[in-house]
């Protein structure tokens, strides 16, 4: 959608109230950072300090925030909580800097434990638990049973783990852990992100890298067979260099699964795009996009891996790191 005639409009509310209006007379920038899966999203906040008088806000305080055209509407970006204040000069500017709210330190505490013979959604469920979130995992993988698999790391590496030997995501959005096929991320409200068509006219300048290899060459994953009371490997692709996954699976169609998941988040990396375009706040991390009229290689469906949103003087910018879907 070209929109050159638009004007752009954000809305910050909730907290105390004075941020808004400090922001809207004193705004140099405002930057959000989008990112896909249990990452912080972070709202980077800059201010015109020239008297200096400008006071943070109040230590954890959450306000929303809105992005768009005021012509078309502004869309919920998220809940945010205030984390660090910057001073700088001259001249003299106030950097305030948040969080997504929904990210809890504790997601990044150490732990060193093992699950056994649990389902993923149970797994699921008790780390959400742990953290005063609720689960939502999604039917393809509700059913999928774990025989043994150890975490010797925070739970949001540990559920990033477990998401890429599956073709999977875990995400904290809305009060939410969902853990749902890569590319079926939902807003806000908890709706399907709905793809964003693009062409060149959407763009400013765009740039796509179709490397003509794989991050993995081979994936192996094993199982335990019992009847032969010995362990059994699958293997997808072929060649070098060879990935070994370390969750024992409970049985060979598990272990094939996962195999073929992480040998085809590989493929999927091996091509990237970058594009930087008029601001869209329609498009967030994890928003298919669909390309037409670029050129062959380019046109297709794309997965948002980052966006970062700009609001300055310059007007209202987006710019987009995509991952390519393999077939």
């Amino acid at each position: 959608m070209n929109k050159p005639s638009y004007t752009p409009a954000y809305e910050i509310s909730g907290g105390s109230g004075t941020l808004s209006a400090v922001v809207q007379e004193r705004l140099i920038s405002l930057r959000l950072q989008d990112e896909a899966g249990i990452q912080s999203d972070e709202l980077v906040i800059v201010l015109d300090d020239r008297a200096p008088t400008l006071t943070p806000p109040p230590a954890g305080e959450k306000f929303r925030l809105k992005l768009g055209y005021k012509e078309t509407g502004l869309i919920l970006m998220g809940v945010f909580v205030f984390d660090e204040a910057v001073f700088d000069g001259p001249p003299n500017t106030l950097t305030i800097k948040a969080r997504a709210a929904d990210m809890l330190a504790s997601l990044k505490e150490q732990k060193e434990r093992s699950w056994d013979a649990m389902s993923l959604a149970a797994i699921i469920g008790q780390i959400a638990g742990e953290h005063g979130l609720q689960a939502a995992v999604a039917t393809d993988f509700a059913s999928t049973q774990i025989a043994h698999i150890d975490q010797n790391e925070s739970d949001m590496h540990f559920l990033t783990r477990l998401g890429e030997n599956r073709g999977a995501i875990a995400s904290v959005k809305n009060g939410k852990l969902t853990f749902a096929p890569r590319g079926a991320g939902e807003d806000l409200s908890g709706q399907a992100l709905a793809p964003v068509a693009l062409t060149p006219a959407d763009v400013s300048t765009w740039r796509a890298i179709a490397a003509n290899r794989t991050t993995q060459g081979r994936v192996k994953a094993r199982w335990f067979n019992e009847g032969a009371a010995e362990p059994v490997y699958e293997e997808a692709g072929s060649g070098t260099p060879i990935t070994m996954l370390g969750e024992i699976f409970p049985d060979q169609q598990s272990a094939l699964a996962a195999a073929n998941a992480t040998l085809k988040r590989g493929v999927q990396k091996s091509g990237t795009l970058s594009l930087e375009m008029l601001g869209d706040a329609r498009i967030v991390a994890e928003t298919p996009l669909a390309l037409s009229g670029f050129r062959a290689g380019v046109n297709g469906r794309w997965i948002v891996k980052s966006v970062e949103h700009e609001i300055s003087s310059s007007g209202f910018s987006s710019r987009v790191e995509a991952e390519g879907v393999a077939a």
